[in-house]
Formats: structure tokens, sequence, C-alpha cells
């Protein structure tokens, strides 16, 4: 969005008016006031207007310091609607929504989701709105935005906010509560009395939040859900969803039907993150929950099989450097035989070179293999897992100096602006499954996966720096500072793949995937019974998430218990800690030792 204006308030004391901010022209604001369709038959108002993805903010704090008013609630009134034009005449496109917002120090308090009937059928129309909100004298910033729309962008269109006024609201606080008699005689409360169902603990609508919390989150007391999405309050505060909008993620999908009915995320608009929103994909007909599969992204796969053969698609075969060894079928967990590299001095030259081309260029990737160490690295060195063209891209275990004196084996990354420690150690002699993820979206989009679970977070590959030339396996790309011991299944990827691929291709060729069959809650929810797809002789770990965030972020993975002994193809775990939260996501994770 673009700040339109700097917010000061001109004119009268504790009064914003005939403030007007057109972001295309001067003209007079109309709005479409009884909601006819038509703005000839209306007349122009103070106040001030702005294309989609504008807003106007104001400092409270300043108005009130300039009038004497220091922490001072105040009662904000007006009319928001439509401004000028119809949309849906003026660009001949049906139903097109126009939104806009008040926001109060950052949260939405008011939506206004403006929609046009067709052209030519003028039935019904929702183009104009009115607030009344009272301000907590806390309260520092004001905002008035407008949106391209809940539905068909239209980035064109007008939003005007008319006779906004801002006027002092003497605050009668009869029993002394903190809830204004104006407020709790509003929404039906007893404004003398300070005790049960009326006083700041009371929870009338029974959604879970007090009084004094709906009165400082604007939302409604005797309300259990004010935004009417089909999730009360109280929860979508837990899960960090706004109560006071319906669709807190803009996928088109309420935040009630995400959590209840589709089992999507209604903090994320693309739950599977296979790059279309979870509205589009329910209104497609596809799953919102599972994304294409990996092997759409799939654009290098070397099995090992004694050459350096790719088997995907896009056939970029590479070829074997300076005679490395391939061990007997059966020693490697992705199957079949496993490429055997003895890089110790004087020889560190040994791998895979693969040559360079489009095919390998993306800034989002997914890089994966299998890794056995036979020796500790020599010296104080990094010995390259992988390695791109002028060090664009590469991976390596080491504990030089330029990884912070990292630990042996340690795993690091080089991504063009220096060498970074993950603080994640391999095992000598034991095969383990890497991998790494670039989003390409943030200073925080890479993400180290080992055996399927997410283990490091680190700064990702700049746009443009994963480089376009050759790829080299096993040694760094001028055949230096190789790797000694086995590889195996190496696989690169032109997307960022979701956790649960991850831990699909981490799984072991020819054993099952650790994977929950089913999550059984009883009415009640004084349980949830998860019966999980296992192998025997192993020992898992089962977390919880409310949000699918990392650990120690919020709504971030709870580790449950770390000590549930296999019971073979089948295992079960019985959780009553989770069981009762509105919504909770779980997985599992191979801990044996």
């Amino acid at each position: 969005m673009q700040d339109r204006t700097s917010g000061e308030s001109p004119g009268g004391a504790q009064v914003i008016r005939d403030r007007k901010f057109d972001s295309a022209t001067a003209s007079p604001l109309i709005l479409d006031s009884n909601n006819n369709g038509s703005f000839a038959d209306e007349t122009a108002q103070p106040g001030f207007g702005m294309h989609a993805n504008a807003f106007i903010t104001f400092d409270l704090d300043k108005i009130r310091s300039e009038n004497g008013l220091a922490g001072q609630a105040l009662k904000l009134t007006g009319q928001a609607g439509v401004a000028n034009f119809r949309p849906g005449l003026t660009f001949g496109a049906p139903h097109e929504n126009k939104s806009a917002v008040i926001l109060v120090d950052g949260l939405v308090v008011q939506l206004f989701d403006f929609k046009d009937q067709a052209a030519g059928s003028p039935t019904v129309y929702d183009q104009f709105g009115t607030t009344d909100l009272v301000i907590p004298g806390s309260a520092r910033f004001l905002t008035f935005a407008g949106l391209d729309g809940l539905g068909t962008q239209i980035a064109g269109a007008h939003l005007g906010f008319a006779n906004m006024r801002l006027a002092t609201l003497t605050v009668t606080d009869t029993e002394g509560d903190g809830l204004p008699n104006a407020w709790e005689i509003q929404y039906g409360l007893n404004p003398n009395d300070s005790t049960g169902i009326n006083g700041a603990a009371g929870d009338p609508d029974t959604d879970g939040l007090t009084n004094i919390e709906e009165f400082t989150r604007n939302t409604k007391p005797n309300d259990a859900d004010s935004d009417d999405d089909g999730l009360n309050d109280g929860p979508e505060v837990t899960l960090g969803t706004n109560p006071l909008s319906a669709d807190t993620d803009g996928d088109q999908l309420s935040d009630g039907d995400e959590a209840n009915v589709h089992q999507t995320n209604p903090l994320l608009a693309d739950t599977d993150n296979d790059g279309i929103n979870d509205g589009a994909e329910v209104a497609a007909g596809t799953n919102p929950l599972s994304g294409p599969p990996a092997s759409t992204y799939l654009v290098l796969h070397l099995k090992c099989e004694g050459d350096a053969q790719d088997s995907s698609v896009e056939n970029n075969h590479g070829t074997l450097l300076n005679g490395p060894a391939f061990v007997a079928a059966g020693e490697s967990p992705g199957g079949g035989q496993a490429l055997s590299l003895a890089n110790t001095s004087p020889t560190n030259n040994m791998g895979i070179n693969v040559p360079g081309n489009s095919s390998l260029a993306f800034n989002a990737f997914t890089l994966t293999y299998w890794v056995k160490p036979k020796t500790l690295q020599e010296g104080a060195g990094l010995e390259r897992l992988t390695s791109r063209d002028s060090d664009n891209f590469e991976t390596a275990i080491g504990n030089r100096a330029a990884v912070a004196g990292a630990p042996d084996l340690t795993l690091s990354y080089y991504q063009t602006t220096g060498w970074h420690n993950t603080g994640m150690t391999l095992a000598l002699n034991e095969w383990a499954h890497v991998a790494w993820r670039n989003r390409g979206t943030g200073a925080q989009d890479m993400s180290l996966f080992i055996n399927g679970q997410l283990v490091f977070s680190g700064p990702g590959v700049p746009a443009a720096g994963h480089g376009s030339g050759l790829m080299n396996i096993g040694t760094r790309h001028n055949t230096t500072e190789g790797f000694d011991g086995l590889m195996d299944d190496g696989r690169l990827y032109r997307a960022a793949l979701s956790n649960s691929q991850i831990g699909e291709i981490s799984t072991p060729v020819g054993q099952a995937p650790l994977t929950i069959l089913s999550v059984v809650r009883p009415p009640n929810g004084a349980s949830v019974t998860l019966t999980i797809q296992s192998r025997p002789g192993r020992t898992y770990a089962v977390d919880y998430s409310t949000a699918m965030t990392a650990t120690g972020q919020p709504g971030g993975w709870v580790e449950l218990t770390d000590t549930l002994v296999s019971g073979g193809a089948q295992t079960i775990y019985v959780d009553t800690v989770a069981s009762n939260l509105p919504r909770a996501f779980y997985r599992a994770r191979d801990v044996t030792p």
C-alpha cells in the first residue's frame, strides 16, 4: 500500500473534517448513500478518497496533544463507500468487489466489503456503509484504507470516507470496572454492576474472551462470533486470526470454514504451498492440503546406479570425475548402489559433474541427497557435498573458521554472502538424508531438513544467486576439497517443496513413510487418538502446533513426547494436552538413537 498523507488533522479540535485526498483527481467526493447504483442523485460530501491499495493514517496522540485531550477516548462516526462511479459499469466487468477497512493501531476494527451487481441487472447493491466506533484512549494510530477487494481485483476503483468525525467521548464508568457505561449499555450490560457477566471478567457470549478483552479488541461482548465467519472470537485470538475479519489470510475462505470444514490454515493463503490459494483450490475442486506431486518439479535425479545418468525428464546427465567407485546393491537407503568417494589427500576431485543449463537455474529450489561420512574432514577445512559454479551455492561438512569453528562433520552452506554454520552434525559411518530448501522470498528462507525433520533456518540464496552453470556432486566446482564417504539419490527440484513432501523423499526405499493415518477426537474433546504408520524397533516423538509455524514462534510446534516406542507397523498415541484446543496439528518424528 501507499501512504497518501502524513495524517495531520486540520480544522477543529476534536473533529476530523473537510479532508480530501483523492489519488487521481480533485473532483468532489460522492458516495452512493441510498445504494441504488447511481451517483447522479447524490451530493458531494466532505471527506477523503483513494484508489484501492492506498491508505491514510492519523496520529491520534498528535490530535489529543494539540487539543489538551491526553488519554481521551474518542468516538468515530461517518460513512464509507464506493466513490464517484460504479466500477462494474465503468470497466465493463460484472460483480466487481471493492473493500475498505478502518484500523486502530494496525488492527482491523471494521471491514466494508462492497459489491456491485452485473451491468444491466441493477437489483441489489452493497456500496455504502456507516461506522460508529469507540476508540480507547490508549490507541495511537487511526488508519483508513482502500483495498482491491475480497473478490475480483479492481485497483482503479475509488473508495471514499465521508463525514468522518472524531468526537470526545465522556467516559463514565460508574462501577469502575474499566468498561465505559456507554459501551456496556450499547451491548446490553448493566453499567451499575461490576460482577458476573456484567463485570470486566464476565463473558456473556461465552466465546472465551472477557468483557475487558472484548472492549480492548473492539469485538462484541454479546456476539460470540463478531465477524460471523463461523469461528468464535476466543478461538480466533488463540489461533492468531483476526476476530474482526472473516477471512484473515485473504484466500476467499472464511476463517471458520478453514478451521472447521477444509482443515486448512486460516493464517496461510496457500496452506500446501503449491502456488494456488486455498479458496481457488476449493472452488476448482482440488485439494488445498495437497499440492502437485514433488515429481512435477524434479529437474535432476542421480540414482548412482553405477553411472551419472539423470532419471528425470530433463535428461541432465552427468559425467564421473576421476573414477569414483560404486558400493554393492543394498548398501544405500536410497535403493540399489551408492556413489563411493575417496577424496583424501592428495586426491580431492572424485565426484559427478552435471553441465550447466537453464533447467537447473531456479531461485526457489529443493536439493536433497543421502550421505554417509566415512572419515572426519581433513585438517580444518571444508569438504564439499555439492557445489555450483563460482561458489554461488555450496553445501559441505567441516570445522573451519569460516563457519565459526564448527565441530567435526557439521553441515554448513555458502550462499554468495558467506558461509553459514547450521549447528547440525552428521554421524560418522551412518546414513542421513539431507534436504536444503530455498524459498527465494526472504532473508530467512533457507531451511535444512535431516531425515525429513526441519532442524535449521537461515539466510537464503538471493535472486540470481543460485548459479546457472555446472553442478558438482562430492567435490567443489573446481574439483578441490572433495568429500570422503558415500552419497546417493541426489535430487534437485525447481520449487520449494512442502515439509511433507520432503518427509516422503527422506523415507528409505522399501520402508513405509512415517505418516499419521488417522486423528480421532470424541465429542467431549477429552483426548485425541493418533494412529501412526510406523516401523518396528523405532522410537518416535509427537508434536502439536496451532499454526504449523517453527518451534518457538507463535503457534509453533510443541513436543508432547519423545519416548513413544513403536508398536510395529502401526503405533497408537493418545494426547490429552492439546485435545481441548479448538484447532491443532500433529506430527510424528523418528528419534531413534
